[in-house]
């Protein structure tokens, strides 16, 4: 039984995770707005991004939150709606290891 609620529970995240992103890039003529920052990310303009400007709709929605790890020399851009998928992908596979390691 609670395997079926963890479920259903990632499955949500997923989807509205999904649908985020999904509602945000279809505002922006198709392509995910990517904050850009001095000295950060000068250009992200590709054929699935675009910059954020003073005409992006649903700003709070694009990659607007970023994680730099400097020994690694990474830096990778994400939105609410990442997170939420995100957090979808580590609750199913958290909830299987534990429903196998309990039976």
């Amino acid at each position: 039984m609670i395997w079926v609620f963890s479920i259903i529970i990632s499955i949500l995240f997923l989807f509205v995770g999904s649908f985020l992103n999904l509602v945000v890039i279809r505002a922006n003529g198709g392509k995910m707005p990517v904050l850009v920052i001095e000295g950060v990310l000068k250009e992200r303009e590709s054929e699935t991004h675009k910059d954020v400007d003073e005409n992006t709709k649903l700003r709070f929605l694009a990659d607007i939150f970023y994680l730099r790890i400097p020994f690694l020399g990474i830096i990778t851009f994400f939105s609410i709606g990442d997170v939420l998928i995100l957090g979808g992908q580590i609750f199913i596979f958290s909830s299987a290891i534990i429903s196998i390691m309990t039976n």
